[in-house]
């Protein structure tokens, strides 16, 4: 019975570490990242303008985070990848478009 409930417990507090990403930020041009964050539970772990930014193998924008984190996204802003040790996950931005190169977005996932 002990058991049980901390492993309930350990699964609860697990869900709840990413229970609120919120998400936004905006591209300026062709491979221009003006800034992009990420926050989860309200805690700041990717930030462009502190961190860093760079586009990966595939082509990607990746924003350098804290914590072994990871926040990539499509070029167009579209799709997005999150993670760190022990939990992935992908969501759709949803930009809107500013010009045809420009766009900007913001957007709250996983129970915020």
């Amino acid at each position: 019975m002990k058991l049980s409930h901390a492993l309930f417990t350990l699964m609860t507090l697990s869900k709840a570490s990413n229970a609120c990403v919120h998400a936004w930020g905006g591209v300026v041009g062709a491979n221009a990242l003006d800034y992009a964050f990420l926050e989860d539970n309200g805690t700041r772990f990717c930030d462009s303008q502190v961190h860093g930014w760079y586009i990966d193998q595939d082509g990607h924008f990746s924003i350098r985070c804290t914590d072994d984190r990871i926040y990539a996204f499509t070029q167009d802003g579209t799709t997005a990848w999150y993670g760190y040790p022990g939990f992935s996950g992908s969501f759709q931005q949803n930009p809107w478009v500013v010009d045809h190169t420009t766009f900007d977005w913001n957007v709250k996932e996983w129970g915020c």
